[in-house]
């Protein structure tokens, strides 16, 4: 294969991976709204005196707008200025009185944090008369940090980076002892200018919610929006070095530069990387964080950045065959390797507490999906450079320039996993959701004679409560003009010794006509409650209509698991699951196809021994992939000590009937109606029996499965829609079948 060949092939994979890179990708935005009063998509009966936004991280204050705008999107006239509490995490801004009417919460925040920009707003409704339906699927977000251009933008400055201390690495360690005298200047320089370009890109589009909102005074300056953050000055450091590490290249280019130089070139390198760390997820856990993945990404530098810069320095080694000089120069560079790739494990591992928070989000989260993806795509790339050490000490067989191309295919995936998890959330800053089983506003429609009724009860639980009666005319609409007076009457459930209650409701003021309410706590026990409507017409008897109103507790708030944005374990792989043997003797099938790949390499050499070195080696890669995917789930889902102490106690007396509905309501379509699998809904991995896992878990840990789900597979959450009650009569009920 002539060099050119090999050169453009090389190109064309690289511009073939960076479109990989770029591909749309499901990712969360960064500061995001964890809690909000008035909340999203509320009725509320009065006008709030100040709105209120927690989010997710600490944002900027001169970055950042929060605006209330009325129904025709018009900004409303004495709101507040916006102040921060709770470390910048908690904005407040006092409101005026506000009228009837739907009124949207919009906002453009930046992260103080990563520099992200989230975009966003919600709705909610005043209505006096409590009756009119609140706004739906008002609630949007979005964040062009994590959009495909965004991610590339970041994907190339970092990519250009790691290509150029790589390359001055490379022509350090190995090309100059193998005859290369020059640096390739002209690369060196290429990629610290692309570096550069990348990072400017990176801050346009990630600034695009918040352009205008700030600004520094320096002209063309790609950070102004991000003002004088941590994340802003970060940035500009790697702007600035990039364009100087050029530079330098230019004048070694022209002068022929001395080692001194190199030594300049690489130090404004290593600080573009440095600004690079510092802007990054890592620095949320102080400097020392910062510098381990600045340790991180020097390492992967040293170890993959300079491979494509061994291919163009044996092209310049004079005299020698270039598959010679390449041997010579890749040789060198293993012993680098060697010591850099360990590195690049051990400092990755010290980061991880920052940006992945629990176990559980490697397989719940994109982040934590990335992070396994990189941490496998680094392995492979490992398993690939041993094997070329092999090849280079005289023992193996396999094609140096192959290797180093799919060595260096593996590399480019990895930074760009890396990329990608730079850009998005991190793990660790996703909010576990305070879920409520919903109790909601109860309506009613009935006629009498000569009109129509409507009755909406607030929230029907014990307690205070909010009755209102809307009477119009059939045939005007408007409300009935011979009425003297409305009256509830609600009558206990039965078996109770309360009394019934008749409460008279005063009609309320224009403009909203035919409506009468009253507040109180009418409704002090659970139970369904008789609810009759008595109209007082002018020489007329009363008239009555009667309704039934049902009215129970809701849950005590809970903490679930943050809402599930991982990917899942795919379907041929969780397929597969069922037929491993459970546990570690899961492993055994895998060993035995490695075992048996090994001993495939000693047979003689042909054709059939080919054939079944791929086939065997296809068998191991599944088989790895299948064991292991189970292996990771298992462990993620594992729950913690703290865990399993906050799970509520079993119940002495259990309510088994309620079990038994719980169960046909939310488990048997997938467990079967006697948890024995085989249900009407088929899952992958297959939801198969459960009474061998209940007879083998503790009561809080089935509690814990019940209200988190199982990350990475199609079993669900049901915090917040079971309650803890509920969840100790399901747990009773299925100790009973598994009896």
């Amino acid at each position: 294969m002539s060099r050119s060949i090999t050169a453009r092939r090389l190109v064309a994979g690289l511009f073939a991976l960076g479109l990989l890179a770029s591909l749309p990708m499901r990712a969360s935005a960064h500061a995001e709204v964890v809690e909000s009063d008035p909340a999203a998509n509320a009725a509320l009966i009065e006008g709030p005196d100040a709105l209120t936004i927690t989010f997710s991280e600490p944002i900027d204050p001169q970055a950042s707008v929060i605006q209330l705008l009325d129904a025709q999107q018009r900004p409303i006239a004495g709101v507040g200025e916006l102040s921060l509490t709770d470390g910048g995490r908690t904005a407040t801004l006092s409101l005026p009185g506000l009228d009837p009417d739907v009124y949207t919460v919009s906002y453009q925040v930046v992260s103080k944090t990563d520099g992200h920009a989230t975009a966003g707003f919600y709705a909610f409704l005043i209505d006096p008369s409590g009756a009119a339906p609140p706004p739906t699927d008002s609630a949007s977000s979005s964040s062009p940090s994590v959009d495909p251009l965004t991610v590339a933008a970041r994907w190339l400055a970092l990519t250009m980076f790691l290509l150029a201390l790589g390359s001055v690495a490379m022509w350090w360690n190995a090309g100059s002892a193998a005859g290369a005298t020059d640096p390739p200047w002209a690369l060196i320089g290429g990629a610290c200018l692309a570096a550069s370009a990348g990072v400017v890109g990176y801050l346009l589009l990630a600034a695009r919610p918040i352009a205008g909102t700030a600004g520094t005074g320096i002209p063309l300056d790609p950070a102004a929006a991000f003002g004088w953050t941590a994340f802003a000055i970060a940035m500009r450091v790697a702007v600035l070095a990039g364009v100087a590490a050029a530079a330098l290249a230019i004048l070694g280019a022209r002068f022929d530069g001395s080692r001194r130089l190199v030594v300049a070139v690489a130090l404004a390198i290593a600080i573009g990387m440095a600004g690079m760390s510092l802007a990054g997820h890592a620095a949320v856990g102080g400097i020392g964080f910062a510098a381990l993945d600045w340790l991180h990404l020097v390492a992967v530098a040293a170890w993959l950045g300079g491979l494509p810069t061994a291919l163009v320095l044996a092209a310049r080694v004079e005299g020698v065959a270039w598959r010679t000089a390449l041997t010579a120069i890749l040789r060198r560079h293993g012993r680098l390797a060697l010591v850099a790739a360990p590195v690049v494990a051990l400092s990755g591992i010290a980061n991880s507490p920052i940006v992945l928070g629990s176990g559980r989000d490697l397989v719940a989260s994109d982040y934590g999906n990335l992070l396994v993806a990189k941490a496998g795509l680094l392995a492979v790339a490992l398993g690939i450079g041993a094997v070329n050490h092999l090849a280079l000490r005289g023992r193996g067989r396999a094609a140096v320039v192959g290797l180093v191309s799919a060595e260096l295919v593996v590399g480019v995936l990895a930074v760009s996993a890396a990329a990608t998890m730079v850009t998005i959330q991190p793990a660790s800053q996703r909010q576990p959701e305070l879920a409520t089983t919903p109790v909601n506003p109860a309506h009613f429609f009935g006629e009498l004679a000569g009109a129509r009724v409507h009755v909406a009860v607030s929230v029907p639980a014990p307690g205070d409560q909010a009755y209102r009666v809307i009477l119009t005319d059939p045939d005007t609409g408007g409300p009935p003009g011979d009425l003297q007076k409305v009256f509830l009457e609600l009558t206990p459930p039965s078996g109770s010794d309360l009394p019934p209650e008749r409460v008279e409701l005063e009609l309320q003021p224009d403009p909203v006509g035919g409506l009468y309410a009253a507040n109180g706590a009418y409704t002090p026990i659970e139970g369904d409650w008789g609810m009759d409507v008595i109209v007082r017409r002018q020489g007329l008897r009363d008239e009555s209509i009667g309704f039934v109103l049902a009215v129970s507790s809701p849950g005590a708030p809970e903490l679930g698991p943050p809402p599930d944005t991982g990917v899942g374990v795919p379907a041929p792989i969780a397929a597969a699951w069922s037929m491993l043997p459970p546990g570690p003797t899961g492993w055994l099938p895998a060993m035995v196809a490695l075992a048996a790949l090994v001993g495939a390499g000693w047979l003689r050499p042909g054709t059939r021994r080919s054939v079944l070195r791929g086939a065997l080696a296809t068998l191991a890669v599944a088989a790895v992939l299948t064991i292991g995917s189970r292996t990771l789930v298992d462990a993620a889902n594992a729950p913690s000590a703290q865990d399993l102490a906050a799970q509520p106690p079993a119940t002495d007396s259990p309510d088994l009937a309620r079990g038994e509905a719980v169960y046909r309501a939310n488990c048997s379509s997938c467990h079967g109606l006697d948890a024995r699998g085989g249900g009407a809904v088929t899952t992958q991995p297959v939801a198969d029996s459960l009474l061998d896992a209940v007879r083998a878990t503790s009561d809080a840990e089935l509690s814990y499965r019940i209200a988190y789900g199982v990350a990475g597979t199609p079993m669900p959450s049901f915090a917040g829609l079971l309650t803890p009650e509920e969840r100790a009569d399901l747990i009773a009920y299925l100790h009973e079948l598994a009896r």
